[in-house]
């Protein structure tokens, strides 16, 4: 009875409902303890890994659409493209408010169910203080079982029945990845759509991967070996320029077909590069910081250039409009600008996270005038048909009086997607392995090793190799995956996101006050966005179904002059 009795005069000199905020703080201050970054370096974060190899698709695209009508829908779909980033912002606010809503719950339910032990260390002096209390129980709320509610606190007045203000509840502390907030906000049917557009976005990602690589490196390896027969453009004897694409049947070392050479080295990038997907590993701070060095030297070498061959009298004069080419243009924008599916990654490490909407809006602003200034001096600098469709590739016999110098511009942007691609694939092939794994969880929870180890890493490699294998078309490639998927990646998406979140939080809360509400949230833009991306997914079937019929018609093939404006 004694013992008793000192357990309930401990009880009420010391609270469980100091213990419960020492344990919430504490792992709320583990959640937000990692590696953090300032804003300069968040700009430059978020642009590097913004501008990727949508950048090196664009131009050829871009040229054929016509400048005017190009610039057009870069712009107009760099603003979507913004006003659903900022949805994504405000969806991943609102579900760390959530997440904070239901552990309060857990913590509510834990300071009535927490064992108190009988024997408790004192302080000096034989004095209970409060840091030999929390030292010792300051894992309970985790570890608690089966008591006697004689020794439990009456809690008369807890901390977990105090509200949050809206401020502290709308953070970006904790890091929600879009398939996170799926699974947080969306109901089963939802879930399951969305599994299947990333994992068909991401299959588009790594075919596109596939191809680049070996295509350049064909390029390189076939232009290098065979004289050029008089020419001087290093890579024309083996090149048919008709649409500006190479000829399968070109022979490299007067025996290979340049598609078996390309294919030679899809099997060589897989071989090299494919086991990494069996296995668990992330891009180090120092690589990243390596490719996006190397990209931006690159993509500033290519605007000089081309600006200084057009300012020497070397330009063409590109269309103002090319309605039959916007479809693959529509595309190739969405890829160049997709970014909602990283943007928790880039957003949760900012050590401020006030005017979070600007700072991207200043990101999308600098990148917009980055790719308008790229696709602008390759329009003007080279013929649309004639252009390669991975824009480094064009940049053959730059300077004809320094030959040396020209080699070594050639070599160094040819490879330049070489290094940059093979660095990130492995990890685009990771995500597609863990997001069909999720799919596979919607189902069937368990897994088998072979499934697990074996067959999904196997399933994320063979659909991309398939494709790769009967094109090496990336600008095609780039359309498709950013017209279809990617518009339910960029588009609906976050759109079905915040929409959902906004409709749980106020079910829980009854009122709905995110201080990083996007500046598009009325509900008319949400429904502008969903109507704009339905229309868009018709017009581009239609006119893939057209092209596909007009290819099959005789007679027909390049026939788009009634489209054009000059």
């Amino acid at each position: 009875m004694k013992e008793l009795k000192e357990d309930k005069e401990f009880h009420s000199k010391f609270s469980l409902s100091y213990i419960t905020r020492y344990a919430f703080k504490k792992k709320h201050s583990q959640s937000t303890s990692q590696p953090s970054y300032s804003r300069i370096f968040a700009f430059v974060y978020i642009l590097n890994l913004i501008v990727g190899v949508g950048a090196i698709a664009m131009p050829k695209a871009f040229a054929l659409a016509g400048w005017l009508l190009g610039l057009f829908l870069l712009i107009v779909l760099a603003l979507l493209s913004y006003m659903t980033a900022t949805y994504v912002i405000e969806a991943m606010a609102t579900a760390n408010a959530y997440g904070v809503i239901k552990r309060k719950e857990k913590e509510r339910a834990y300071s009535y169910a927490v064992v108190i032990p009988r024997s408790i260390q004192t302080g000096e002096h034989g004095a209970m203080t409060e840091e030999s209390i929390v030292h010792r129980h300051k894992d309970t709320i985790e570890d608690a079982e089966v008591f006697d509610t004689s020794l439990v606190c009456e809690e008369t007045s807890p901390l977990l029945h105090t509200d949050y203000s809206h401020i502290e509840l709308y953070q970006l502390n904790t890091r929600y990845e879009m398939g996170d907030m799926a699974n947080m906000f969306f109901n089963p049917i939802a879930r399951l759509l969305y599994y299947i557009a990333i994992i068909v976005y991401l299959y588009g990602d790594m075919a596109i991967y596939i191809a680049t690589v070996p295509k350049s490196l064909a390029n390189i390896t076939c232009v290098s070996q065979i004289p050029s027969q008089n020419i001087s453009i290093p890579g024309s004897n083996i090149s048919n320029r008709t649409n500006g694409t190479h000829a399968s049947n070109g022979l490299c070392f007067g025996m290979l077909q340049f598609m078996n050479l390309y294919r030679i080295y899809i099997v060589s990038f897989i071989l090299l590069l494919g086991p990494l997907i069996f296995f668990d590993l992330s891009k180090s701070k120092w690589l990243q910081l390596f490719t996006a060095i190397l990209r931006n030297i690159s993509l500033i070498m290519m605007i000089l250039i081309a600006a200084i061959q057009i300012g020497v009298g070397k330009r063409t004069m590109p269309s103002i409009a090319n309605f039959s080419f916007v479809p693959n243009l529509f595309g190739v924008i969405i890829y160049a600008f997709m970014c909602q599916h990283s943007i928790p990654g880039m957003i949760t490490p900012l050590n401020t996270k006030r005017k979070v909407n600007l700072l991207l809006f200043v990101d999308y602003f600098s990148i917009l005038c980055y790719y308008a200034t790229l696709a602008f001096t390759a329009a003007f600098r080279f013929n649309a048909d004639a252009m390669e469709d991975v824009y480094t590739l064009n940049f053959k016999n730059t300077f004809p009086t320094f030959p040396i110098l020209s080699y070594i511009i050639y070599y160094f942007l040819a490879l330049f997607p070489v290094f940059t691609l093979s660095t990130s694939f492995p990890i685009i092939g990771i995500t597609l392995r863990e997001n069909l794994k999720s799919l596979w969880s919607q189902f069937r929870p368990e897994k088998p090793w072979v499934i697990d180890r074996l067959l999904f890493p196997i399933l994320a490699l063979v659909p991309p190799i398939i494709i790769a294998f009967f094109t090496m078309d990336v600008e095609l490639l780039v359309g498709i995956t950013g017209s279809y998927a990617g518009v339910c990646v960029q588009y609906l998406i976050p759109v079905a996101l915040v929409f959902a979140s906004r409709r749980v939080i106020i079910r829980e809360r009854g009122k709905y006050m995110n201080p990083h509400k996007s500046p598009f949230s009325h509900w008319l833009f949400l429904l502008m966005i969903v109507i704009w991306s339905v229309i868009c997914l018709i017009v581009m079937t239609i006119d893939r179904i057209d092209s596909y019929l007009h290819f099959l018609t005789p007679n027909n093939h390049n026939n788009v002059s009634n489209y054009t404006i000059y």
